[in-house]
């Protein structure tokens, strides 16, 4: 049984990487030249890649906002997060520094289209969210994980409301705000492999995955409403952490 899932994980990095060799190029072109395509492609690629390759299937539930630009709120389990979510939606990201230089996904989340923030530096959140409104002033949606860190999933931590005042702030762009719920659903403890937190390494946790099969997530759509609808940023991080605590989210048997 061993043999069987180091065959199917070794055969699933070499799709993986075969995948990547096509795609990549393709990509570096369209965003040196700032065609639109580059916002539609990375769901195609991420679709192939979880659903395909990874074998993962992932349902959606509620109404995805069709505002643009729409900033996103979800709980945050896993780097995998960020391909499940890049699969169904076309949006930009939002991640800490040091995600930059992790290998392979430091340079793809680059060429997905993310703004890399620096948590600790708390003097430069207002710089910070300018970056992010700018992205937003293209006609790019944001998604943010406002937890801060990613999480094993048996609950949501509280949203950091730091960066959010600078989005209420921003009369322009009308902005529209839509919190998120990820759940992974799975048997015989399988969901567990999902989650990335702590101080897991990536790589023996990646290959976890290539192993995997059987994997449900479950991305839910919670009412979407303006910025403007609030005037304190920490009330706004409350209304959308009871809304992601909706659910479904975190680790759950099917």
């Amino acid at each position: 049984m061993k043999l069987l899932f180091a065959t199917l994980a070794a055969l699933r990095f070499v799709m993986f990487a075969g995948w990547l060799a096509l795609c990549v190029p393709i990509q570096i072109v369209v965003k040196f030249f700032n065609w639109r395509i580059q916002n539609i492609l990375p769901i195609y690629f991420h679709k192939v890649l979880t659903q395909a390759i990874l074998g993962m299937r992932i349902e959606t539930r509620g109404t995805m906002s069709t505002s643009v630009p729409t900033l996103f709120l979800s709980n945050h389990l896993s780097y995998l997060d960020t391909i499940t979510l890049a699969s169904i939606i076309p949006t930009d990201f939002v991640a800490k520094a040091e995600v930059a230089d992790w290998p392979i996904f430091g340079y793809l989340t680059k060429l997905q289209g993310t703004v890399f923030i620096d948590r600790n530096n708390k003097r430069g959140a207002t710089e910070q969210a300018e970056a992010i409104i700018n992205v937003m002033r293209e006609e790019k949606n944001i998604m943010l994980f406002p937890e801060g860190t990613s999480t094993d999933g048996s609950d949501v931590k509280p949203f950091k409301s730091g960066l959010l005042q600078s989005f209420m702030n921003v009369k322009d762009l009308d902005l529209v705000i839509q919190p998120v719920s990820i759940a992974c659903f799975g048997s015989n403890g399988i969901q567990n492999r999902y989650a990335w937190y702590g101080d897991m390494t990536l790589m023996p946790h990646l290959w976890t995955v290539f192993e995997t099969s059987g994997l449900h997530v479950v991305v839910t759509f919670h009412e979407a409403f303006k910025a403007s609808r609030f005037t304190d940023r920490k009330q706004l991080a409350e209304f959308a952490h009871s809304q992601v605590k909706n659910g479904p989210y975190g680790i759950l048997s099917e």
